[in-house]
C-alpha cells in the first residue's frame, strides 16, 4: 500500500530490533481501518496477534473485495521485459504496429517479496556481487500521484537537462552524455 516496507534499516541488528518491538509507523494517508489491521498483523505478541480468519473477516480487508477467479492459463506478455532491452532506435512505426494488448495495463504491482528485496537491510546482492567494478545505485520514493504523471514529470526534467528519454510500459530510459561529458549515462526508471 505504501510502496515501501515498515521496517527499513541499513544494518540487520537495528532492523531486527525494530521488527521485534513492532517499532513502525504508517503513512498519514492510510485509512484508519488499514492502520488498525496492519498494527494487529505486526503485533510482536503471538498470543494477541490477529489470525488469518480474523483478517479475512476484518471490515477494512473485505471492503471492495472481489474473489479471484482462477484461470486455466495465463498469457505471458514479454513487452515489459523487451522494453528494457529494446534498441531505442528501432523504428517507432514498427513498434506502434505491434499489437501489445496492454496499453491500459498500468504499472506493475509489487507484492510482499518484491518489497522485501527493496529493503536495504535485506539486500543480499552484495554477497554475490563482490569484486565487481560496477555499482548499482537505487533511490526509492513514494508518491500519491499516478505513475503516468510521475514519469511525465521526470521526462520533462531529464529533457531539460539535455538527455534523451524513451517511455514504454511505465518504464523510462534516460540516455546521454554524463555531467563531465567524458562518459555516457544510461538509467532505467520504473
Amino acid at each position: 500500500m505504501a510502496g515501501y516496507l515498515p521496517f527499513d534499516e541499513l544494518d540487520l541488528t537495528t532492523l531486527y530490533s525494530k521488527i521485534e518491538r513492532a517499532d513502525f509507523s504508517c503513512p498519514s494517508w492510510f485509512p484508519v481501518g488499514a492502520k488498525s489491521l496492519i498494527h494487529r498483523i505486526l503485533d510482536p505478541n503471538p498470543q494477541t496477534r490477529i489470525t488469518i480468519e480474523q483478517i479475512r473477516s476484518d471490515e477494512w480487508f473485505n471492503k471492495g473485495y472481489v474473489p479471484v477467479r482462477l484461470l486455466e492459463y495465463e498469457d505471458i506478455n514479454l513487452d515489459e521485459v523487451n522494453a528494457v532491452f529494446d534498441d531505442p532506435e528501432v523504428d517507432k512505426e514498427e513498434r506502434d504496429n505491434e499489437p501489445s494488448g496492454n496499453e491500459d495495463m498500468g504499472p506493475l504491482s509489487l507484492n510482499a517479496f518484491d518489497l522485501i528485496i527493496l529493503s536495504q537491510g535485506l539486500n543480499l546482492a552484495t554477497l554475490f556481487d563482490r569484486g565487481k567494478d560496477n555499482m548499482k545505485y537505487q533511490t526509492r520514493f513514494v508518491s500519491q500521484k499516478p505513475a503516468r504523471v510521475v514519469l511525465s514529470s521526470m521526462e520533462v526534467v531529464a529533457q531539460s537537462m539535455g538527455y534523451k528519454t524513451h517511455i514504454r510500459n511505465y518504464k523510462m530510459r534516460v540516455e546521454g552524455p554524463s555531467a563531465n561529458k567524458n562518459s555516457h549515462l544510461s538509467v532505467i526508471l520504473e
